[in-house]
């Protein structure tokens, strides 16, 4: 109870509508179902922060929604598996498959980036500022936020023009900015 107390105190779907103001009513609802999974699964990595088997669990229970499409039906995660099998596969449904490919290699650079401050924490070795800056917006979950933009509201940019590397620039330094701010007011 004090967990969900503390998410609807936030007011995730405020936040989530703000920033994806030109989401219809069923792709805010997406996004934040989305954005609100998140936030749980990174409350979870907290408590499992120093358990490399358990954090590999929960990560390979996920990816299998993503890479896959399947769930198991056994173990301690079934319900986070459940949440993003549901969000999958509405988000599929809005989609295309460049899309898709590009959203799971996010979510599997950010599963990745979560092994990374695992095993800094299991081995007590704080990052080094250079490599905290980099791994940075990998942590922040910030790249899959990004991907909702390009599917959710009349905003599409062709796909081409996604892609160049001027267009990574600017995701990367928006991403910055805002894993910054966030560290600021985070201390």
């Amino acid at each position: 109870p004090g967990l969900f107390a503390a998410y609807r105190k936030a007011k995730f779907p405020w936040f989530v509508s703000r920033i994806y103001h030109d989401a219809d009513y069923t792709e805010l609802c997406l996004v934040c179902d989305f954005c609100t999974w998140l936030f749980v699964v990174d409350d979870l990595m907290e408590k499992i922060a120093a358990d490399r088997e358990e954090h590999a669990r929960l990560i390979m229970d996920l990816l299998c929604v993503l890479e896959r499409n399947e769930m198991s039906m056994y173990g301690d995660y079934v319900p986070l598996a459940a949440a993003l099998k549901d969000i999958w596969d509405r988000l599929q449904g809005i989609s295309t498959s460049s899309w898709q490919r590009g959203f799971v290699a996010n979510m599997q650079d950010l599963f990745e980036a979560t092994e990374w401050e695992v095993s800094n924490r299991v081995l007590d070795h704080p990052p080094g500022i250079a490599d905290y800056i980099k791994m940075r917006p990998y942590t922040s979950a910030m790249f899959p936020c990004i991907d909702l933009l390009e599917i959710i509201g009349p905003s599409w940019l062709p796909e081409g023009l996604r892609r160049q590397d001027l267009m990574q620039k600017l995701v990367l330094t928006c991403i910055e900015a805002v894993c910054w701010v966030n560290d600021l007011v985070s201390f």
